[in-house]
């Protein structure tokens, strides 16, 4: 099994063109822009379920397990 490859003539085997810049670079704002968009989206998720969570316990009647501030006797030492 022969799997040699050609190279060319010239014998060098490196890419004979720079990398697009310009379209690195726009990649780069793009990955900024979506970074800053999910953050405000996310943000603004926790925030009305923040909200959300604080109208219903404010809403919401005392449990009748809630505590009532009285503390129980304290123990007998015999």
């Amino acid at each position: 099994m022969n799997q040699a490859i050609d190279h060319g003539t010239n014998g060098s085997g490196h890419e004979h063109r720079e990398a697009n810049v310009k379209l690195i670079a726009w990649s780069t704002v793009g990955l900024a822009v979506a970074t800053i968009a999910i953050y405000v989206i996310v943000w603004g998720i926790f925030n009305v379920i923040k909200t959300a969570d604080q109208k219903e316990s404010s809403e919401q009647a005392a449990s009748p397990f809630a505590t009532s501030g009285q503390l129980p006797p304290e123990p007998v030492c015999r």
